[in-house]
């Protein structure tokens, strides 16, 4: 009988990598930086997190242990690469992982000191990456509340499409509708965008 690919992960969580950043399982060491980075209000805001979770760092860090071991979301830290140190600088996420149907919620935060820097950017299109690469994703969906605009112009950017519940006869996930805007990827789309990417540069 053939391992779930979640399975795979909870044996081996994978470590994603561009020039300079390195996106990998979150560990215990980062617990301060990601306490300071859930309970800063300017990101807080922008966030679900239940209060409790929130409360002290060890319960922070007993919610990314469990959610490693059962795979219920993938949080990847993310790591700057710069000047030979590597610094903890946020956080990107599959939530709502769905192997059957092929579908997963994507998120992400940056610390604020390392804004208007292009890391979620870089950060989300890795994870896409990896989503539709991978783990053989046929639609990554996100949402943000309407008054984010880094975090819509980061949505677009990377290539997402607001939605609605109907669109691409794919239904949107009922958490997701109660944020603000509702935005989709599919692979289908994400094919055709590169393949459009490829004839342009040939």
């Amino acid at each position: 009988m053939m391992k779930s690919r979640k399975a795979e992960l909870v044996q081996k969580f994978p470590s994603l990598q561009s020039d300079r950043l390195l996106l990998r399982k979150v560990l215990p060491e980062d617990g301060d930086p990601l306490y300071r980075m859930l309970n800063d209000p300017k990101v807080s805001r922008h966030i679900s997190f239940r209060p409790e979770t929130l409360s002290f760092p060890e319960r922070l860090n007993r919610y990314f242990e469990d959610c490693n071991y059962t795979l219920s979301s993938l949080h990847f830290a993310i790591v700057l690469q710069e000047d030979r140190t590597f610094t903890f600088a946020g956080l990107c996420s599959y939530q709502h992982w769905n192997e059957k149907r092929g579908s997963a919620s994507m998120g992400y935060m940056v610390l604020p000191e390392y804004w208007n820097r292009g890391i979620a950017t870089e950060a989300a299109r890795l994870l896409l990456s990896f989503g539709f690469d991978d783990l053989e994703l046929k639609a990554v969906y996100a949402s943000c509340v309407s008054d984010n605009a880094p975090s819509q112009r980061v949505l677009i950017k990377c290539g997402f499409e607001p939605a609605d519940k109907d669109r691409d006869g794919i239904g949107f996930p009922k958490r997701e509708k109660r944020l603000g805007s509702s935005y989709v990827m599919t692979a289908e789309k994400r094919k055709k965008s590169e393949e459009g990417y490829t004839l342009l540069h040939k």
